[in-house]
């Protein structure tokens, strides 16, 4: 998670993870107020036999 500044204020998750659904749960109260920004990755990889 990132401030509007850019700041990086927080990973929530930073594994890898197999295919399917995930939630994470998260407590934002110790985080100051005002907008912040969550980057999602996706690697996608094809195997052809």
């Amino acid at each position: 998670m990132f401030d509007i500044t850019g700041k990086l204020i927080q990973i929530l998750v930073n594994e890898n993870q197999k295919t399917g659904d995930y939630e994470v749960l998260f407590d934002g109260q110790s985080l100051p107020s005002g907008r912040i920004s969550i980057k999602l990755k996706q690697q996608i990889t094809m195997r052809r036999d």
